[in-house]
């Protein structure tokens, strides 16, 4: 009755209302995506990643200095016990290792940190700077 008393048919009225029921639908998807914050909220979250990572990698940065540091006042102090050995050097050298021992364990704990944040394995990083110390107590016999 409505569409002969508009003088409309039915099947023109069809396009007009799915244009309108896709414009509802689009208005809501947009509204609801944009209007809360959900696209805002997860550049957020991939910004605070970036800072994050970047922030550990400077971390991991500088304890790779420091290690480096550490390293080479442990060769140093070796370099000195070989040539003339004492219990203040072996003392030092002791202390210097274990010093070592924790960085490199924070290096770890941040690798795996990182990895997490960027969702991959952790890297198996060697880190160990330190070279053997020479035998002592060799001796060579003619024969």
């Amino acid at each position: 009755m409505f569409s002969s008393f508009v003088g409309v048919s039915m099947a023109e009225l069809r396009v007009p209302k799915l244009a309108a029921v896709l414009g509802l639908v689009l208005s809501f998807v947009t509204g609801t995506f944009l209007g809360s914050g959900a696209l805002w909220q997860w550049k957020k979250h991939e910004l605070d990643v970036v800072i994050q990572t970047t922030g550990l990698r400077q971390q991991e940065i500088d304890l790779q200095a420091k290690i480096i540091d550490l390293s080479n006042e442990y060769i140093k102090a070796g370099d000195q016990y070989s040539t003339k050995p004492s219990y203040e050097l072996s003392i030092r050298m002791s202390q210097l290792q274990s010093q070592l021992d924790v960085l490199i364990d924070n290096f770890k704990a941040l690798e795996n940190n990182l990895a997490h944040l960027e969702g991959r394995e952790p890297r198996n990083i060697k880190i160990a700077f330190i070279p053997p110390t020479a035998p002592t107590g060799l001796s060579v016999r003619p024969q």
